[in-house]
């Protein structure tokens, strides 16, 4: 259900219901798109893990199959998925990539798969225009107004915070590779100058 101003929610209700499905199978409670911009934005996952160890679970993987039957994997932005209450993910992607998937599933470690519904992502900048007004409508005061822009931006600069710590974290995972398969290859260079010598 898109809000007027920034982002586009899948109530609980609008998701299939748990006691339909598996008891031991991960339930999705949440589905959010929050568009950073006019072409990607932020798909945001909340759920449940019956029956399973949330800490051994990690986080699960989005993957979408578009019309020609090609996979698109993306892993979370961070690894905070399991907790006491449940689990959750969130995943960086195009809005165009995510609303042209004829299918969406999250896919565990282990091999479990969980459907996605739809994802409503054709507001682009995930502003819609608001309403006409009615008779009787309620009037905000403009510094609740001002509050609740606050309130996005800061979620938005949270949202990009972590997308860069992720980058730096892989930038460094990478050049730490880089390091050792330099070392790998000056090692194997010295024993190939021994063994001609």
């Amino acid at each position: 259900m898109p809000t007027a101003v920034s982002e586009s929610i899948a109530t609980v209700s609008e998701l299939p219901h748990p006691a339909t499905a598996d008891p031991k199978q991960p339930v999705l409670r949440l589905v959010e798109w929050i568009a950073s911009d006019p072409e990607s934005g932020v798909l945001r996952l909340r759920g449940e893990l019956p029956g399973r160890d949330p800490a051994l679970s990690g986080a699960p993987v989005l993957v979408l199959r578009d019309e020609s039957g090609t996979l698109t994997r993306r892993s979370a932005l961070n690894d905070d998925g399991p907790g006491a209450d449940g689990w959750r993910a969130a995943y960086l992607i195009a809005g165009a990539l995510l609303g042209g998937a004829v299918e969406r599933w999250l896919e565990w470690p282990d091999g479990t798969r969980l459907a996605l519904p739809d994802v409503d992502v054709s507001t682009g900048d995930g502003r819609v225009p608001a309403p006409p007004p009615e008779r009787g409508a309620e009037v905000f005061d403009r510094a609740v107004l001002a509050e609740r822009r606050a309130q996005r931006a800061e979620s938005a600069q949270r949202a990009q915070a972590r997308t860069a710590e992720a980058a730096v974290a892989a930038l460094g995972a990478l050049e730490r590779r880089v390091e050792e398969l330099t070392r790998e290859r000056d090692a194997l260079a010295a024993a190939l100058a021994d063994a001609d010598a």
